[in-house]
């Protein structure tokens, strides 16, 4: 029994040695940073690094969530940054006249509820692709890339944006919906509203502001234009409202033109009468024409008349 003690001592702490260094060369936790890291590129990569660290019973699958949700948002950004650039290029709202100045309302910076929407779906398209590379479904994966695809569409169906030319505002609630135009020469005055925001933003939080082109119509209607993020456009929204004035002074300025014109031709000859014109000419030409031929009738019949007074005084 003193000799077999002692071996069985030694054969128990060898296998708790053997159990402790298996446990420690186990797959899963080295796999820990290969599977948040290709969260970052590719969907692939990650699905293969989820489905060796044991699915959604893995820490590190778990943590590999937030990578995809901000996958499936920065994904919206770059898509949506790009569509509607082109969208822009190709279908601008001052048709047949070039854009002085105008904006577009921010998602990811303005304080409303369409916006929010916009931004719960492109979150909700790399949730859709976490579950596709936690459960090993390659389906659900593709179909959490088009999520993203389909929150830029929704994106681009609740854009708004306004744009301001020579002679008219432009205003647009939703591409490829109607595009509203107002004649500058209509507007009373414009003005810049800004408020602030009720619902928080993943951009300032509950610390949001709004702004907006507010028109007042000479038949005292308003027309509000789209409201964006105050924090990042104010600037822009100023700047249409300044080229609106802009072109109001300018209108103003050829009306008051016009009318001194049409005042001096109106005006009466400080001599007398009214100004001649190019008919007033012509009929003092041949009124001129007129006298100086019965002038000329009048010295042939003279010399007769003399020659019987001459008859009659002798």
């Amino acid at each position: 029994m003193r000799v077999l003690a002692p071996a069985l001592f030694a054969g128990a702490a060898l296998r708790v040695t053997v159990a402790t260094v298996t446990k420690f060369l186990r797959p899963r936790p080295s796999l820990l940073p290969l599977a948040v890291l290709p969260a970052l590129g590719s969907p692939l990569l990650a699905q293969a690094a989820a489905r060796d660290a044991g699915g959604l019973g893995s820490f590190s699958t778990w943590l590999m969530l937030p990578f995809f949700v901000a996958f499936g948002v920065a994904g919206h950004i770059a898509l949506g940054r790009g569509a509607k650039a082109v969208a822009a290029s190709f279908h601008p709202l001052a048709s047949g006249e070039m854009e002085l100045g105008g904006y577009d309302r921010s998602v990811y910076g303005t304080s409303d509820r369409a916006m929010l929407e916009v931004v719960a779906a492109a979150a909700a398209a790399g949730l859709v692709m976490w579950l596709g590379v936690a459960l090993s479904f390659g389906w659900l994966t593709f179909l959490g890339v088009l999520g993203v695809v389909g929150a830029v569409a929704f994106d681009l169906s609740r854009w708004e944006r306004m744009a301001v030319s020579a002679n008219y505002v432009w205003f647009q609630r939703g591409f490829g919906r109607k595009v509203h135009q107002v004649a500058i020469e209509n507007i009373r005055d414009v003005s810049v509203v800004e408020e602030e925001g009720t619902l928080p933003t993943p951009r300032h939080y509950k610390n949001s502001r709004l702004c907006r082109v507010m028109m007042r119509m000479h038949d005292k209607r308003a027309v509000a234009l789209p409201k964006t993020d105050a924090h990042a456009s104010l600037e822009a929204v100023e700047n249409a409202a300044n080229q609106i004035r802009a072109r109001q002074q300018n209108l103003a300025d050829r009306q008051k033109k016009d009318g001194k014109d049409g005042a001096a031709a109106a005006r009466p000859d400080p001599e007398g009468g009214r100004m001649p014109t190019a008919g007033d000419k012509q009929m003092l030409k041949e009124l001129r024409r007129l006298r100086q031929r019965s002038g000329d009738s009048g010295n042939t019949t003279s010399p007769p008349a003399v020659k019987a007074n001459a008859d009659s005084d002798f």
